[in-house]
């Protein structure tokens, strides 16, 4: 009967110390490099219809109201794991620009069960209706020589916004304030949030590995106690 409670002991144990592995209290700080879950832009007028998502990130305003030459680009963050941001900053390269500077100006969508989207079918026609909170503006600087300096937002509005995130999604919408009847602005699909923030770790390996792989020893052990 002893050995019997001293093998139900070591097994409540084991899963204490697994369960305490994945505990909210156990937080990893420092700086993060968070790559976005998925992206893409929609364009209006005759194209309203039309999916554009996984590749290039475009943004351009032709002055003309939501017309075939208005793009606005769609970026999502898995948030979940993030606790107490206190610095953030968005960051894209720029593929292609115009020669003069373009605004560019950031929201974030606001945050309800109606924000969820898929980048293979986000279109104009169907992108969610929940609103948006206009978080700020950043410049593209012209360029003359093809070359173009990356973009980058960090405004304290977009560290708030993070915070206040309760579905584990955060969206992202870039549009062009400026008017361009060029080629507006092209950014490589591989935007990034650069974070000072506080993460929940993934469960400790050597935990699991205590946790599961020991449960063979206890049932050798067990079958030699029954016999």
């Amino acid at each position: 009967m002893r050995q019997r409670t001293l093998l139900k002991r070591t097994l409540l144990i084991c899963v204490a110390m697994t369960l305490f592995s994945t505990a909210p209290s156990e937080l990893r700080a420092g700086m993060i490099t968070l790559s976005s879950s998925q992206g893409g832009y929609v364009r209006g007028g005759s194209k309203a219809n039309n999916n554009y998502g996984g590749g290039n990130l475009l943004v351009k305003n032709s002055g003309g109201g939501f017309g075939d030459y208005w793009y606005s680009s769609w970026i999502e963050f898995d948030t979940s794991a993030l606790l107490d941001v206190t610095t953030a900053s968005l960051n894209l390269s720029v593929i292609h620009a115009e020669a003069f500077d373009i605004v560019v100006n950031v929201y974030g969508l606001n945050d309800s069960a109606g924000e969820f989207w898929d980048q293979s079918t986000l279109t104009f026609n169907n992108r969610p209706s929940v609103g948006s909170a206009l978080l700020g503006t950043s410049t593209v600087a012209g360029s003359t020589t093809g070359i173009w300096s990356d973009f980058s937002f960090a405004e304290v509005s977009l560290t708030n916004f993070l915070n206040a995130d309760t579905n584990g999604k955060a969206t992202l919408i870039l549009t062009a304030q400026t008017v361009s009847h060029a080629h507006g602005i092209t950014f490589a699909p591989d935007p990034v949030l650069s974070l000072q923030a506080n993460v929940v770790p993934e469960p400790s390996s050597f935990a699991i590995f205590f946790g599961f792989g020991y449960l063979p020893l206890l049932s050798r052990r067990r079958t030699a106690i029954e016999t």
